[in-house]
């Protein structure tokens, strides 16, 4: 592997950078551009994020799948030979949110109230199958942060202020 693709694969780019804005298709040349300047390790985020695009909310676990697909199939095309596959990470926090049909769950912090770790586990479970049955690698989940700082913005993602609900 050389030392640009060492570097490479620590950079992330978000999905829009790969994808025409208004079809949510794939911008070939702009991803080969990419992966042959950049030789990037791994893609994050939904075109949904923001909402909805395309009068759509989000793709099936078979859209993404192929999407995805055709992604890596780009990159180890493109890639100078380095045979590593490129990570593709989303957040699916409370459920693959960006997937229809997937079982959405409430926020982490309701279910730290609960104080049932069986249904902490429960939830990981159908989000991890949901999420890679979409084709996708890596679940940025679950945030294992302790919320000690009431004013950072995304207290709601982890399971509350006592170390005993992260653990």
């Amino acid at each position: 592997m050389s030392l640009k693709h060492k570097i490479g694969q620590m950079t992330q780019l978000n999905i829009d950078d790969v994808l025409n804005w208004g079809t949510l298709e794939i911008n070939a040349e702009r991803l080969e551009h990419l992966v042959r300047e950049w030789s990037p390790g791994s893609l994050l985020n939904s075109p949904f994020s923001a909402g909805e695009r395309s009068g759509k909310h989000g793709w099936t676990a078979q859209e993404w799948s192929m999407l995805i697909d055709s992604i890596q199939e780009t990159y180890l095309n493109t890639n100078g030979g380095a045979g590593i596959k490129m990570l593709f990470g989303i957040d699916s926090v409370h459920g693959a949110v960006y997937v229809q049909g997937a079982t959405i769950f409430p926020q982490q912090i309701n279910v730290g109230a609960s104080f049932n770790p069986s249904l902490a586990e429960d939830m990981g479970q159908v989000t991890a199958k949901d999420t890679r049955l979409a084709g996708m690698h890596w679940a940025f989940a679950p945030i294992l942060g302790i919320a000690t700082q009431a004013l950072w913005p995304r207290v709601f993602e982890t399971f509350g202020e006592d170390p005993h609900l992260a653990g």
